[in-house]
């Protein structure tokens, strides 16, 4: 060797330059903090900094002092490499929650023990003894005695890291391609590190000053580079799909695709398999954008999107949820595929249907209802005029049903569109009951609902409930019969009761029968629509309707959606004593 080239510190060099590294590797990952088993990682990178800069700064000190001071970071750096590096690869492989558990927190015991050693060593020779410098191809190597203890430590962290780098191949075996790459270049970063730590730690080699560890990290570096930087390793992580797993996904019906963070398929059941004509292999890393539709958004909303399928467009609803982790971590999303197509057609059928009767039977009435009057004031017959002013009536009835259809579809639809606000019941009564066409039929009405009584309510829509109520009742009521109105408490901190009871007069049983069924045939069905206004109403508004008739009396109790929890005092009043 030349005397230039035996000048210059090779040793030093090689393991400073794996100290670089390892700064280089921590910086670019503090962007990845979020994702699983990073910050575990990053305590590693970090104590493998720590490990080689100051061994390799040892090498350059020849005063015995300064070595062994140095040799004592050293240590330090060396101690939080192996239990940090197998919590990493708990994380990053699903099995966070082990990493939670107090038998893997004791083991944090063996790196705090080992860093209190190392510092006391100088003055008391807890981790070594006879330490002395000898020189290494004219550099600083040192030789000391371990203590047993010590070596000890030292191979558990190095079995640590050994659990580790399975854990890892075991995600190479188990996940795909999608892992495959990344995870075995940082299974196989831990092996260089751990040989040159056993060649040294029972001296097997030629030079058993100098801990080959430190140069054997440049390798390590240079793996972790290729996946971390290269490849992107924690753009997708096999957490995603373990979670994915442990739900069972292919004993599901529908069609599930399961996505990393940044909208990547990472697993398809059998149904999406077959809905989607691809393969869970084919499909891995796929923006999921490519494999559904191009239209299709990661954001946690709900969407819909047309499929061709089987040689027809099919509509799917697509729910979204987050898929955590055991620990609680996202770590993707779980989109869920609702075949919607026979529900879409037969909605696109009864609005086009439902348009077109309503805005025909609208205006042919309108003409009908003019010839009735002008052939009522031209005819003389006593008896003939008396036919057709039943048929003007039954025509008004007609366009009233109509008008009452229309109000409620359009505040169904405006509640679904917009947000409920507050609204007072007590004031929505009020401006109900008093209303012209009511004050003609009841006999009285007896309202007794605290004005504090908010509910969580679209107010058009509680409006016209409200009217359709009364309005189907006095329908039954041959004489005005009379309304008590009252609040039977709150069933719950979400719900309230309230009571209509119609004294004087009952709705019949087959009306109630056919409404609480919620469907009509040919031999059971009622006579008109009010009361279907009502229970649609409710439903909407977020509650639930209930009837009972008695002679002559008939009452209504509804459950509606409160807008606060009730103040401390006013204790909701239990269902039981609501009856």
């Amino acid at each position: 060797m030349s005397p230039i080239a035996s000048s210059i510190p090779w040793l030093a060099l090689a393991a400073f330059a794996s100290g670089a590294g390892a700064l280089f590797l921590l910086r670019y990952l503090l962007g990845y903090r979020d994702r699983p088993g990073v910050d575990w990682f990053l305590l590693t990178i970090g104590s493998m900094a720590l490990f080689c800069l100051s061994y390799g700064a040892g090498l350059l000190v020849f005063d015995p002092g300064v070595r062994e001071a140095l040799e004592v970071l050293a240590w330090i750096g060396l101690a939080w490499t192996g239990v940090p590096f197998l919590a990493f690869a708990l994380a990053y492989t699903g099995r966070s929650a082990i990493v939670r558990t107090l038998p893997f927190r004791a083991l944090f015991a063996a790196p705090v023990a080992l860093t209190l050693a190392a510092l006391a060593t100088p003055a008391t020779g807890l981790l070594w003894t006879d330490f002395r410098v000898v020189p290494i191809l004219g550099q600083a190597g040192a030789q000391y005695a371990l203590q047993p203890w010590a070596i000890a430590v030292f191979v558990g962290g190095v079995l640590a890291a050994g659990v580790a780098t399975l854990l890892l191949f075991d995600t190479v075996l188990s996940y795909g391609p999608l892992y495959r790459r990344e995870a075995a270049a940082v299974a196989l970063s831990a092996v260089p590190p751990g040989l040159g730590g056993v060649v040294w730690l029972f001296e097997l080699g030629p030079a058993p000053q100098f801990n080959a560890m430190a140069v054997m990290f440049l390798p390590h570096v240079a793996l972790d580079a290729y996946a971390f930087v290269g490849n992107n390793m924690f753009h997708s992580h096999p957490a995603t799909r373990r979670a994915a797993e442990q739900t069972v996904l292919d004993d599901i019906e529908n069609p599930i695709v399961v996505l990393d963070e940044n909208g990547l398929v990472v697993r398809l059941n059998d149904a999406a398999e077959q809905l989607l004509d691809t393969t869970d292999t084919a499909a891995l890393g796929t923006s999921v954008s490519e494999v559904v539709d191009p239209s299709l958004t990661v954001d946690g909303s709900d969407q819909h999107v047309t499929i061709r399928s089987e040689g027809r467009h099919c509509e799917y609803a697509i729910s979204t949820s987050i898929l955590r982790d055991s620990s609680g971590n996202q770590v993707g999303y779980t989109l869920v595929f609702q075949d919607i197509t026979v529900e879409r057609q037969r909605e696109q059928r009864l609005q086009v249907l439902n348009r077109t009767l309503r805005h025909n039977l609208r205006n042919d009435l309108n003409v009908v209802h003019g010839y009735l009057e002008m052939a009522s004031e031209r005819i003389d017959d006593d008896g003939v005029a008396s036919t057709l002013h039943v048929a003007e009536e039954m025509t008004i009835e007609l366009m009233e049903l109509g008008t009452r259809a229309r109000q409620f579809e359009q505040a169904v639809s405006d509640e679904r569109d917009g947000s409920q606000d507050p609204v007072s019941l007590d004031d929505v009564l009020d401006d109900v009951t008093t209303d012209a066409r009511l004050d003609e039929r009841p006999a009285g009405i007896e309202i007794d609902v605290p004005s504090s009584l908010v509910l969580d309510a679209d107010e058009r829509l509680l409006r016209v409930v409200l009217v359709n109520l009364f309005e189907s009742c006095l329908e039954y009521a041959d004489d005005p019969p009379e309304f008590e109105i009252q609040s039977r408490g709150r069933l719950s901190s979400e719900f309230s009761r309230l009571e209509v009871r119609m004294i004087g007069a009952s709705v019949p049983d087959y009306e109630i029968d056919v409404v609480e069924d919620g469907e009509e045939t040919a031999l059971d069905h009622g006579s008109g629509l009010g009361l279907w206004f009502v229970k649609w109403g409710v439903s909407t508004l977020g509650g639930d309707i209930e009837f009972e008739t008695r002679d002559a009396e008939t009452a209504v109790r509804l459950q509606l959606p409160v807008a606060e929890t009730p103040a401390t005092g006013d204790a909701a009043t239990e269902e039981s004593t609501a009856d």
